[in-house]
């Protein structure tokens, strides 16, 4: 079979190789007696292809015929090569001439080889051969697939209280699926190039899938070797990066212990500075990474942040605002994960402080979640923030008529206070009249709780003890509406 030949551009003249059983065996590129290249290669072939099966193993010698060299298979004249064929002198003419009498007496004993019943039979068991390992191949990429499933049921993660465990095996399976596949594929490239290379009516097409492979290897060895020195600055950024988070970390941790103090560094915002500090210093390593990342300087990479800059500008507008509130939150330290706050028709113990919304516990232990733009816009009261380390106050009313001594008044509701476990004795319980009606005086009971106490359960508390006391000293509490039915009774 005669390989279709495709011209050489050399400078500018055409070179068309003249190949034998995909060996080449020398370019042609002068025009010798109105024969072409082309032409020439092909009456090479025509002669070759015409010699008879015992000629191919005579030898392969040169004949000089004046200026020009011969080349001969035992006596029959197969091409010539002259000084057009891009030779520079007559010694490299002479040197050319031997070398392509040696590529071809090569290329015609590999065709003989390959004619023999026992080197098609040779063939064929290698055939089978890599045929058998690539069957080998698939059935162990199946092994592992099953094998690594089975290893991705036991992935369970929760976070906060979210189980991402599947979201997380899905990911996984699908990543996992594509490599085994990518895999699969490259070891089917393999065998089809093996097996076409077993056999000389193929061999071009194996030799051709074989030289793609190398050429994609080779261009992917250069592109990586060429991002190199991108790579290791990129390292050199990421690792610098790490070793100052480390640092900051460590300030951060000893002004948690106590060890350190800096100034507006405080309990309460300390965290969310922690934070702060470690995004803005990745964000400040990305920036001066990016121009060092492979491909950075591509359409398709300006595409993408001209894509994730759109989707930030027009999606993320409602989660800026929610975040910057709760950062206004943290840092004016309004309130804290524990303290007792009410917001509106909302009260209950703070149980999160997030970046978006604050969790809040109400007394009926419902979770309610308020985000931080309607805790920005909306007053706080905070009860755990009356006076420092004394714990949530709560305070109580009662009414009494004008003929109850006030001295004594005091006194029980000081005595309620000391009876309710909660109540902190320092600082200490006391009582104001709040208020002088017409026909009674409203006194109000003011103590602070112990810490974590409810601050519902504690007023609850100091009702109950109130009525018991009161009951106890025969002196009735009054409102005004129990004042005025007496009144028309009377």
């Amino acid at each position: 079979m005669t390989p279709v030949m495709f011209p050489l551009v050399v400078g500018l003249v055409l070179a068309v190789p003249l190949t034998v059983d995909d060996v080449t065996v020398v370019e042609l590129r002068a025009t010798v007696n109105d024969m072409t290249p082309e032409q020439r290669v092909a009456r090479a072939h025509e002669r070759i292809d015409s010699l008879p099966e015992a000629d191919l193993s005579r030898p392969v010698h040169v004949a000089r015929e004046g200026a020009d060299m011969l080349i001969l298979v035992g006596d029959e004249f197969v091409f010539g090569l002259t000084g057009g064929d891009g030779f520079a002198d007559e010694a490299a003419l002479e040197a050319g001439s031997r070398a392509a009498a040696n590529k071809l007496h090569d290329a015609l004993a590999l065709r003989v080889a390959r004619a023999r019943p026992d080197a098609i039979l040779e063939s064929v068991g290698l055939a089978l051969i890599g045929t058998l390992l690539f069957a080998l191949g698939l059935i162990l990429l199946v092994r592992a697939w099953g094998l690594l499933s089975r290893r991705l049921v036991a992935v369970n993660v929760d976070m906060k209280r979210i189980a991402i465990g599947p979201l997380i095996r899905n990911a996984l399976r699908r990543i996992l699926f594509a490599l085994l596949w990518a895999l699969a594929l490259l070891l089917g490239y393999l065998w089809l190039t093996f097996v076409l290379t077993r056999f000389s009516f193929t061999r071009g097409w194996g030799e051709a899938l074989g030289a793609n492979l190398l050429s994609l290897v080779i261009r992917a060895g250069r592109s990586f070797a060429g991002a190199l020195p991108g790579l290791a600055m990129v390292a050199v950024v990421v690792v610098a990066t790490r070793f100052l988070t480390r640092v900051f970390d460590a300030v951060f941790d000893a002004v948690e212990r106590g060890r350190l103090t800096v100034r507006g560094l405080y309990p309460e915002t300390l965290k969310a500075t922690r934070r702060l500090v470690t995004v803005g210093t990745w964000l400040f390593a990305a920036i001066i990474s990016w121009p060092y990342i492979p491909g950075s300087d591509t359409e398709a990479f300006k595409g993408m942040s001209v894509l994730l800059g759109l989707m930030l500008t027009v999606g993320s507008s409602g989660v800026v605002n929610q975040a910057l509130s709760g950062f206004v939150l943290v840092y004016t330290r309004a309130l804290s994960p524990g303290d007792w706050v009410k917001v509106g028709d909302v009260e209950g113990r703070v149980r999160e402080l997030g970046v978006l919304s604050v969790k809040v516990l109400t007394p009926n232990n419902r979770e309610v979640t308020i985000p931080n733009a309607v805790l920005v816009a909306n007053p706080i009261a905070n009860f755990d923030r009356g006076v420092d380390g004394d714990g949530a106050s709560v305070s109580i009313v009662v009414t009494l008529g004008y003929d109850a001594p006030w001295r004594r008044i005091h006194e029980l509701l000081l005595e309620t206070a000391r009876q309710v476990d909660v109540v902190r004795e320092k600082p200490r319980p006391f009582v104001r009249q709040s208020a002088l009606g017409n026909w009674f005086v409203e006194y109000e009971l003011v103590a602070h709780i112990v810490e974590n106490a409810n601050v519902d359960d504690a007023r609850s508390a100091l009702h109950a003890k109130a009525q018991d006391v009161f009951a106890a000293s025969e002196l009735e509490l009054m409102t005004p509406d129990v004042l005025d039915v007496r009144r028309h009774r009377s």
